[in-house]
């Protein structure tokens, strides 16, 4: 996974991400570019796996922090907070419509 994490940075992806985050937030907002750091990862993974979304993100992350000028853990953190806070949502929330429905079908007084 973590081979995977270096192709978007040798391509040259994660410069145009950064890129493209870079002016809706400006150099003066950082707290806009944290919340667009863990808005991302959090649509991605309906789309890819967590895991995957997690490895190809961080240099996002990392390289906007860069451009911004501020230090990049937060960045980073958000990222993978992100990540897997989507999957364990998806999760949780599928399974809370099939016991729900479930609870509903069940009346107690049948």
């Amino acid at each position: 996974m973590l081979v995977l994490g270096r192709v978007p940075d040798r391509l040259g992806a994660v410069t145009l991400l950064v890129g493209a985050l870079t002016p809706p937030t400006g150099a003066n907002n950082p707290w806009l570019a944290l919340a667009l750091i863990y808005a991302v990862p959090s649509v991605q993974t309906r789309l890819v796996t967590h895991k995957a979304v997690a490895v190809l993100m961080s240099p996002v992350a990392v390289g906007l922090a860069a451009r911004l000028g501020i230090d990049f853990h937060p960045f980073g953190v958000a990222a993978m907070f992100a990540a897997w806070a989507s999957y364990s949502a998806r999760s949780a929330t599928g399974a809370t419509r099939w016991s729900a429905a479930q609870a509903a079908s069940a009346s107690p007084n049948s």
